[in-house]
């Protein structure tokens, strides 16, 4: 650039204060209307997300899904009861089963097992010697017996 004067050399080089003032207002005034529509616009959005149900009223979006929750719930909790009282009374009918199979319920009936004195169980007359002791075991304890022999019919 030229200029004919030092003077005028400066007035091209040192921009005018006037101007630059109102470059400043103006764009200030544009930034501040810019934030101010930018503000609004927000505030805006804020009232419309306020206004959706789920945010007036949050547990009402959680409602359906809690009965469908409650109601799966109550479903396993009638089948594990289910399933208890089948396993109770197989338990039971086994018990008895137990009880009618073992050998304590035959003596408990009335019976009693005849053994020699070494454990070994008397199941013929024969194998029984007359001075021998034998032992009997009956429901609630045992004893010692000498058998009794007798004589042969005619």
């Amino acid at each position: 650039m030229r200029a004919s004067t030092p003077t005028d050399a400066a007035k091209r080089i040192v921009p005018d204060v006037e101007v630059e003032r109102a470059g400043i207002v103006q764009a200030a005034t544009r930034a501040r209307a810019a934030l101010e529509s930018r503000i609004a616009s927000e505030r805006r959005h804020l009232a419309m997300l306020r206004d959706r149900p789920v945010l007036t009223d949050p547990h009402a979006t959680l409602a359906p899904h809690r009965t469908v929750l409650e109601q799966h719930r109550d479903r396993a909790e009638r089948a594990v009861r289910a399933r208890l009282d089948r396993g109770r009374h197989q338990v039971e009918a086994l018990q008895g089963q137990l009880r009618a199979l073992s050998p304590q319920g035959t003596l408990d009936r009335g019976y009693a097992i005849v053994m020699h004195a070494d454990g070994r169980i008397v199941s013929d007359r024969q194998d029984v010697d007359p001075q021998e002791v034998l032992r009997v075991r009956v429901a609630r304890g045992d004893f010692g017996v000498r058998p009794v022999t007798r004589k042969a019919r005619s």
